[in-house]
């Protein structure tokens, strides 16, 4: 159906019914009528026992149906994906802010998630033994696999006097092959201990720092309250004297209006024994 029919089904609409509809509303709606109609019907004909005809544009429109389902599901995993994406960008975003304004405090780089300098040689090192490694062991996996000529066996000659000189001749040719792997191995273990030896003793430096911040910050929270104590306390000294005073304002203003209502009454009755 083209764009301009629904246009006039949403006139059609809008003119039956008095309200506005959108094109994107009329079309779900509409979808979902005939998908409701199409399940009564469906569900009339199982209960009348009537076999249920399968045409071509029934398997079409199953198709479409499945062919929407599916691009549906793929927009929705593209769109978390998405969303999934930016969240990671903006929590790298605050861990590396929070580096910048955290890491100067304790001494280390502005990036917390970056080793420091003198540790990075050691993280090298190790990635470059593990690769060393894995490389070597790909190689005799491949020589196993290898279907070797059997050889006929050599005798063993063993240079020495007595038999003990002859068996470690013997056992170091059996083991020389396998030298090289184990001291790379015992340098990937000393590398490894000593990047983990400098990491500990990084990290009880930070916390030693950290617990003399909390320390020296107990220490000014206390000094502060004992200031504010003592603000506090001359404050109702203050308030105190001031409060006397006006009391004792108020009962001088008290004497004073009863000796002068004494004094009133004493000329009153002065005057009155004269007019007698």
């Amino acid at each position: 159906m083209t764009p301009n029919r629904w246009n006039d089904i949403q006139k059609n609409i809008q003119e039956l019914t008095g309200k506005e509809f959108g094109v994107r509303s009329l079309k779900e709606r509409i979808q979902l009528l005939v998908d409701k109609f199409r399940q009564k019907v469906e569900h009339d004909e199982y209960k009348s026992g009537i076999e249920e005809e399968v045409t071509e544009m029934d398997d079409l429109h199953e198709i479409i149906l499945l062919i929407d389902e599916v691009l549906n599901q793929k927009k929705t995993k593209s769109s978390s994906y998405q969303r999934g994406l930016e969240k990671r960008e903006q929590a790298m975003e605050n861990i590396t802010k929070e580096g910048n304004q955290i890491g100067p405090l304790f001494g280390v780089g502005p990036n917390l998630l970056e080793p420091p300098e003198e540790d990075k040689e050691y993280i090298q090192v190790i990635i470059e033994d593990e690769q060393d490694m894995q490389t070597e062991m790909q190689s005799v996996n491949k020589e196993n696999n290898f279907v070797r000529p059997i050889e006929p066996e050599t005798p063993r000659i063993s240079i020495g006097i007595g038999r003990g000189n002859g068996r470690r001749v013997a056992n170091r040719g059996r083991s020389g092959g396998s030298t090289p792997s184990r001291l790379k191995r015992t340098g990937i273990k000393q590398t490894s201990m000593k990047f983990l030896e400098t990491k500990n003793e990084r990290w009880f430096e930070t916390r030693r720092r950290e617990l003399d911040l909390e320390e020296r910050r107990f220490e000014f929270d206390k000094e502060e309250r004992r200031r504010n104590l003592a603000i506090n306390e001359a404050r109702l000294d203050l308030e105190q004297k001031r409060f006397e005073a006006e009391l004792n304002i108020f009962n001088n203003q008290n004497k004073l209006m009863n000796n002068q209502q004494k004094l009133m009454e004493m000329a009153f009755q002065n005057l009155k024994n004269k007019h007698e």
